[in-house]
C-alpha cells in the first residue's frame, strides 16, 4: 500500500464521520443509486468506500458517485481489496 500512496496525484482525506457514498450502477444522465457504502476517504481524484461484497462492481465498471453532500460524479472502479467474507473496500476514481 505504501507504494501505492507514493504513486498517488492526490492528498487523501479522512471523510467526516458517517458520510455516505450513494452508487448508480448506470452511470447514465439521471441518478438513481441503489447501492449505498460508507465513505472512508476522499481526495480532489477519488474515494474509498467500504461496501457488502455481494454489491460491489468489478474493477473498470462506471458508475455514478454522490459522496455526502456533494454532487453525483462520473466515476470508475479502480481497485477491491477484501476485508472478509462480507465486506470490501472498493477505491473510485472520478472521471470528470
Amino acid at each position: 500500500m505504501s507504494d501505492l500512496k507514493s504513486k498517488r496525484k492526490s492528498i487523501r482525506f479522512e471523510s467526516d464521520e458517517n458520510t455516505l457514498a450513494l452508487i448508480d450502477f448506470k452511470a447514465g444522465e439521471d441518478f438513481h443509486p441503489t447501492v449505498v457504502g460508507l465513505n472512508i476517504d476522499e481526495s480532489s481524484s477519488g474515494n474509498g468506500v467500504v461496501m457488502l461484497r455481494k454489491q460491489i462492481p468489478d474493477v473498470n465498471t462506471s458508475v455514478k458517485i454522490q459522496v455526502g453532500n456533494l454532487a453525483p460524479m462520473a466515476a470508475i472502479c479502480v481497485w477491491i481489496k477484501e476485508l472478509d467474507d462480507h465486506i470490501a473496500r472498493v477505491g473510485f476514481q472520478f472521471d470528470e
